[in-house]
């Protein structure tokens, strides 16, 4: 392998896991501010103080923190001749509109799919080993602000910014490496940056098929409608289990059952459409598979080396060593300590 592409790829790894390094520390940071002025500013006895609060932290995250690393990823791509401009992926994408939500669809079920067997993994596990693992609380506080708050991080800031940095950015920069084999690194590291073991297969999925996406239509805007989506669900889900007594309904208290009796058919009927969904994503996947395999065919953008090396080279960047080992620390440390 000529030693130039090995470091080539070395340097890309290193700036993009630098500049996820870099969003984790101004999270920190910013966390760390609002902490402190926040109560000073509202009352934390306000019933929205909650909302408020996840309004503030959240915009920091992706507002502030997003543009800042961003702009640091830049600094340190903009000697690369083969870095990406974030403005290219802003384009009409280069795939019918019906290819587009055809494979949407199908993602969702498969991304779906994967959520629930990760789930009966994660229950396998802990009854095995006894131990109680703590997934992330992502439940709206039951005001109007706090749906509001939970649509507003879910539905528009997460998926414009997340898209923005791992995959106009992250991604595109990594890609020339090898389209596939990239697609499944920062799947993964998509998966391991929310460090919350609940969320990590299947945000890994996410980031595997947007990463997908963004290489066969050339545009981020299909893998943004595609994460809107799934946060948009993931939204509806949290404020209906936010605005009842999850306990309650799991012991079949009919009393409470028959008072909240919209939000219980809510809540049932988006579990039967997911579970819809899955199956019928699996299904058009095995048929696609069967039928239209070019559908899966990437460009080979670097064909000097193969793509298990590339993925090998890029792991081996210094800064990515760090990041990994970072990202799967706090995983695992959640999971068991809350």
């Amino acid at each position: 392998m000529d030693k130039n592409l090995k470091r080539t790829i070395r340097r890309a790894s290193n700036i993009n896991s630098v500049t996820l390094l870099l969003f984790y520390v101004l999270i920190i940071i910013f966390s760390l501010g609002e902490a402190f002025i926040l109560p000073e500013i509202v009352n934390p006895d306000s019933p929205d103080f909650k909302a408020i609060e996840n309004i503030v932290g959240y915009s920091l995250q992706y507002i502030a923190a997003v543009p800042l690393v961003l702009l640091v990823f830049r600094l340190l791509s903009r000697k690369d001749s083969g870095s990406p401009k974030l403005k290219e992926c802003f384009c009409k994408p280069q795939m019918p509109a019906g290819w587009i939500v055809r494979w949407i669809f199908m993602i969702i079920g498969l991304i779906y799919t994967v959520s629930i067997i990760s789930n009966m993994f994660f229950i396998v596990i802990q009854a095995i080993t006894g131990i109680e693992l703590h997934p992330a609380d992502f439940t709206a506080e039951n005001t109007p602000l706090g749906w509001f708050a939970n649509l507003f991080a879910m539905v528009i800031l997460a998926p414009f910014f997340e898209e923005l940095m791992f995959r106009a950015a992250l991604y595109r920069n990594a890609e020339r490496f090898g389209a596939w084999s990239m697609a499944i690194m920062l799947g993964i590291t998509f998966g391991l940056w929310h460090m919350n073991y609940q969320q990590t297969f299947y945000t890994a999925a996410l980031g595997f098929f947007s990463c997908f996406l963004i290489s066969k239509t050339k545009s981020v805007i299909p893998s943004l409608l595609l994460h809107c989506v799934m946060n948009f669900i993931g939204a509806v889900q949290s404020i209906a289990v936010g605005a009842i007594d999850i306990e309650r309904i799991q012991s079949m208290d009919t009393e409470y059952m028959a008072d909240h009796f919209g939000w219980v058919i809510l809540i049932t009927l988006i579990g039967f459409l997911l579970m819809g969904i899955a199956v019928a994503g699996v299904i058009m996947f095995i048929i696609e598979l069967s039928l239209h395999k070019d559908s899966f065919r990437l460009e080979n953008n670097c064909p000097e080396i193969s793509g298990a090396k590339a993925f090998g080279v890029y792991l081996s960047a210094p800064a990515t060593i760090l990041l990994m080992l970072f990202m799967i620390f706090f995983t695992v440390k959640n999971a068991l300590y809350r």
